[in-house]
């Protein structure tokens, strides 16, 4: 017999819930067997008796009771009745199989989920928080949000959790404080709720760190590539600035060598002459650093052994350092060879040294080493383009005064010094950095203030032996003869220096300012041309071009190109690689007389000349 609520419960009217056997009835058949023990225990033992099953409606429903009941005896012991309470805890077993469900996703979701209330204290954390932080549950469980976030304190809590309550949700970049101190960056989307009549705040929070650091390198390639363009920019506006100027400081150093041979006789002219002529050859040597920047002047690479250049500089090095700075040199014995302009090597080592001296004006350490170097192309080193694995790389160092970042990331802009004004040009390194990049290696610099600075370059290895040295060649008679040269070149100033020069040399000289009107002159000789000496870059019909021309129905004809733009397309594919007799601007009269004769008395390649090909420049 039960009440209206028992009978409610198991969903039965009281008539035919009549006995033991229908109750029995009634529990889920999983659960009807150990129900039926825990019963007859309770009766053979007059304990308590207290537990959970589920029953079975009529409708096919299930539900969870929860039975509490007590065993009356008689007077002998022997019991008599059962009475107890059953109660339906099937909403309340859902909600907390649902809680335990919502506890087991929160703690095995890799987002760190935080509670708090509005007084900031945080009240709930999942396992993802406390390895995000390597905080204990406990420990969190006992901080404040001031405590985990450094960008927050108890002040600006109460306007933060304004604003959280008038926004609902928000997504915002910030940071936590881990246990072991450090700062980590941290997204957050906040969500504002309300429940049993509290406000929370439920924060899910995702450590950005890989992020950040992706964004970080996308950053400095993007400012690499800025860089690089600006570099590229003004390298092509050097380059034809220098090809303009190469022109001009042609006829000055050239008219200048003539009147000093005139001027001997009156010592004033003389000097004043001699002047023109320095100021000339300081313009030129500017313009080759233009070029060396901007990777558009002539190289002669041959293979060479790194430390005979650096040993062969020693005397040199140790006058520009003075007494007051200590030269130390590490040279690799078994370093190997590379392929580079000797010359511009030993620039590249004078110019880093005139720098480490001006860094240096209380004295210090010059250090020049040579090392084999090994890289791969996923090279960390920091070098852009390190393709080749093989290197040989030279280390010029000192300990001077250094350069802090903001200097160090403008270093190789052209005309950028930190030297006072008329103290410098700004294009030292700029010049350094072309020549390593035209050579096909890569600089590296690194440098802290007080703590000196570190040039590494690294250049391709060859396995070949190193090139014999290039002797100065004898004087040789410049003479003409009865040699005729046709000299073409569209810039008047150059073109009536030249041939003043190749007259007083006894060459007879027929001239023309470009490829069509050459031919034309060609045409109506009357003598055989022996030569043509030509510009390579011209309007409507290039020196290449015209020389093929000629060389139709003259088969012995030599050609000697000069340029002062030596980057052309033109003088790269169809003069320098190959192998063309060519001389650059500027250029003295006794370098020009010395080539042409050299050129004379060089036997002709056979088959040497191209066809001709119309190129408009």
């Amino acid at each position: 017999m039960g009440s209206e609520e028992f009978y409610r419960i198991f969903g039965l009217p009281q008539e035919e819930f009549i006995n033991y056997e229908q109750y029995m009835r009634c529990v889920h058949l999983d659960d009807r067997e150990a129900l039926g023990r825990d019963v007859e225990a309770a009766l053979s033992s007059g304990e308590p008796f207290d537990r959970l099953y589920r029953i079975v409606l009529p409708d096919g429903s299930e539900r969870v009771i929860h039975s509490r009941s007590e065993v009356t005896l008689d007077e002998t012991g022997k019991p008599i009745r059962m009475i107890g309470t059953a109660q339906d805890i099937s909403a309340r077993r859902r909600a907390e199989e649902a809680l335990q469900f919502t506890q087991f996703v929160s703690d095995h979701s890799p987002v760190a989920v935080y509670w708090m209330d509005s007084e900031a204290r945080i009240t709930y954390v999942n396992d993802a928080a406390t390895r995000a932080t390597g905080y204990s549950r406990e420990e969190l469980l006992s901080m404040s949000v001031p405590d985990l976030n450094p960008d927050y304190s108890p002040e600006t809590w109460p306007e933060v959790w304004k604003k959280r309550k008038e926004h609902g949700s928000q997504t915002f970049e910030t940071h936590h404080r881990a246990k072991d101190g450090r700062i980590v960056p941290v997204e957050v989307t906040a969500y504002y709720l309300e429940f049993q009549g509290k406000e929370y705040n439920c924060s899910l929070v995702q450590d950005i760190t890989e992020r950040k650091r992706a964004e970080e390198a996308l950053r400095q390639k993007e400012e690499q590539l800025r860089e690089t363009q600006k570099l590229e920019a003004v390298g092509t506006l050097a380059g034809g600035v220098a090809h303009e100027f190469n022109n001009l400081l042609t006829g000055i150093i050239g008219y200048s060598e003539l009147l000093l041979k005139k001027s001997k006789r009156d010592p004033l002219l003389s000097k004043r002459v001699e002047e023109i002529k320095k100021a000339g050859e300081k313009a030129a040597s500017l313009t080759s650093q233009l070029l060396a920047f901007s990777r558009k002047q002539v190289l002669q690479p041959q293979v060479l052994d790194l430390n005979e250049i650096v040993t062969e500089l020693n005397e040199t090095l140790r006058g520009l350092m003075g007494e007051d700075i200590v030269m130390m040199t590490s040279l690799s014995p078994g370093l190997g060879r590379t392929k580079a302009d000797a010359d511009q090597m030993r620039q590249i080592i004078l110019s880093l040294a005139s720098n480490a001296r001006s860094a240096m004006p209380r004295g210090g350490k010059f250090i020049l080493a040579t090392e084999n170097a090994e890289l791969s192309e996923d090279d960390e080193s920091g070098i852009a383009g390190a393709h080749a694995v093989r290197h040989v790389l030279l280390t010029v160092s000192d300990t001077g005064s250094g350069m802090n970042a903001e200097t160090l990331s403008h270093v190789f802009e052209p005309f950028f010094t930190t030297k006072e004004v008329g103290a410098g040009t700004g294009l030292g390194l700029a010049s350094v950095y072309g020549i390593v990049q035209q050579s096909g290696g890569r600089i590296q610099v690194s440098s802290e203030p007080g703590r000196g600075t570190k040039f590494q370059i690294y250049m391709p290895r060859v396995d070949k032996p190193a090139s014999p040295p290039k002797r100065a060649a004898a004087r040789k008679q410049r003479s003409g003869g009865a040699k005729t040269v046709l000299l073409v070149e569209d810039t008047i100033q150059v073109r009536q220096m030249v041939r003043l020069f190749l007259q007083r040399a006894g060459y007879t000289v027929l001239e023309a300012s470009n490829g069509f009107e050459a031919l034309q002159v060609a045409k109506q000789s009357k003598q055989p041309i022996h030569m043509l000496l030509t510009d390579v870059i011209m309007p409507e019909m290039n020196g290449p071009d015209l020389a093929a021309r000629l060389a139709e129905d003259r088969k012995n004809l030599k050609v000697l190109y000069m340029s002062g733009y030596s980057n052309h397309p033109v003088v790269q594919e169809s003069v320098l690689k190959s192998g063309a007799s060519f001389i650059a601007k500027p250029f003295a009269p006794e370098a020009l007389l010395q080539k042409v004769r050299e050129v004379f008395d060089t036997p002709a390649k056979v088959g040497s000349q191209r066809k001709p090909h119309r190129v408009r420049t």
